[in-house]
């Protein structure tokens, strides 16, 4: 293992190709970028890169097994306040001989001020002593996000602004931890810091479209727990028709609240052809509308159809989870309903149900609402307790001395 010297590398910005390769059994992850797919088998072909991402030189590109190709972590963030444990999982940086780049699995064994012992894997004789690395330069290991090629024309990339309050927060670990677990749950290809407050979030329009939904949610629950630990320390507390490369349908819609969110919401249409790739036409008529869709792939017309059919869907849900959200100053299942733009979102506490009744696009949007927010449920339940014994210990204090 290559000794620490200075600082990480930042990341480079905005390519969905930057990958990291070889690591599935090795522990040793390379970074790489994509340059091409291999026709008829499960692989790609990579070039490796340096810190810079830029091609290794005398390094030939070479075929590599998708099983073996996971999207771009992120980087470590160098901040001081790493919460780092003895026994957790790490993954350190390395440079080999060869100037490939990457980063090595590991554990942590001891830790002695601001440097960590760490006992790799992966690297030819490093399976002796532990390595000693600065804390600023491990980075928890996280859920591997799989790499999946997909054409320019069903890619997007997006800036997400992140909140002033979140600022320091957004350059911690946790908050890497966070845009990690974001990337593996929505599928993106990456999720990771552009500039300072500027989050760059890059894959398929499906895809960034459900991870700037979920990140508004992140973001919500976060800037409430922020004032929380601030107050803390203040001391206060129809059949789709393929023809070659292309594909096209038509239909009528005659639901009444889909059409007046097609008259109500000029920006409704743009999103569907912005999320799916296609081109979309409406002929409004008195109580119907004609729509046709063509898109590049009969998949990708389809799906957009969807946004124009409304379905009902029953999301199970805890008596206790809704409690919450109907709270005080948590009423939030309006917020919902309004971001996605359900047409209908009512809690049946004798089912222990949420019924959601709009376009499939809105239902899961509003689903993976509901699921973000009960995430959140452990975490103000603890901040309760919390405020309750400071009580509790600002009372004794009062009363301290009192005949």
């Amino acid at each position: 293992l290559a000794q620490v010297v200075g600082e990480v590398p930042p990341p480079s910005t905005g390519m969905a190709s930057l990958v990291e390769v070889g690591g599935t059994r090795s522990g040793r992850w390379y970074l790489a970028q994509v340059v091409g797919e291999v026709k008829g088998r499960d692989a790609v072909r990579i070039n490796y890169v340096d810190w810079e991402d830029v091609p290794v030189q005398g390094v030939d590109e070479v075929e590599m097994p998708l099983s073996e190709v996971r999207m771009r972590q992120p980087y470590p963030s160098g901040a001081d306040d790493y919460d780092a444990t003895v026994g957790q999982q790490v993954e350190t940086w390395f440079d080999d001989p060869d100037g490939r780049a990457g980063y090595v699995a590991g554990t942590i064994t001891k830790k002695q001020g601001d440097f960590l012992y760490v006992q790799v894997e992966g690297l030819a004789g490093a399976r002796g002593r532990p390595q000693i690395v600065e804390r600023g330069d491990c980075r928890p290991s996280l859920p591997s996000v799989p790499y999946g090629g997909h054409s320019q024309s069903q890619m997007a990339s997006d800036q997400v602004m992140i909140p002033d309050i979140l600022k320091l927060w957004s350059t911690t670990v946790d908050a890497a931890g966070c845009f990690a677990n974001v990337q593996a749950e929505t599928g993106v290809m990456g999720c990771a810091l552009e500039a300072p407050q500027v989050l760059r979030v890059e894959g398929t329009r499906e895809a960034v479209h459900k991870a700037k939904f979920v990140l508004d949610i992140h973001f919500f629950h976060q800037t409430k727990i922020q004032h929380f630990h601030e107050l803390g320390r203040n001391g206060e507390n129809g059949g789709i028709n393929a023809q070659g490369p292309a594909a096209e349908d038509d239909f009528i819609v005659d639901n009444a609240a889909l059409l007046r969110q097609i008259d109500e919401s000029p920006d409704f249409v743009a999103r569907v052809e912005n999320d799916h790739g296609v081109s979309i036409r409406v002929d409004r008529q008195t109580n119907r509308a004609h729509v046709w869709i063509s898109g590049e792939s009969s998949d990708a017309v389809a799906a957009a159809r969807k946004s124009f059919e409304i379905v009902t869907r029953d999301v199970p849900v805890t008596a206790e989870v809704v409690g919450w959200l109907l709270g005080a100053a948590r009423d939030v299942l309006d917020d919902i309903k309004v971001k996605s733009g359900v047409t209908g979102l009512e809690f049946s506490a004798k089912d222990s149900i949420v019924m959601l009744k709009g376009t499939e696009d809105q239902i899961q949007d509003a689903s993976a609402m509901l699921e973000c927010h009960a995430q959140y449920l452990p975490v103000y339940q603890e901040m309760d307790r919390e405020s309750a014994l400071i009580k509790d210990s600002m009372e004794e204090l009062n009363t301290d001395g009192k005949p």
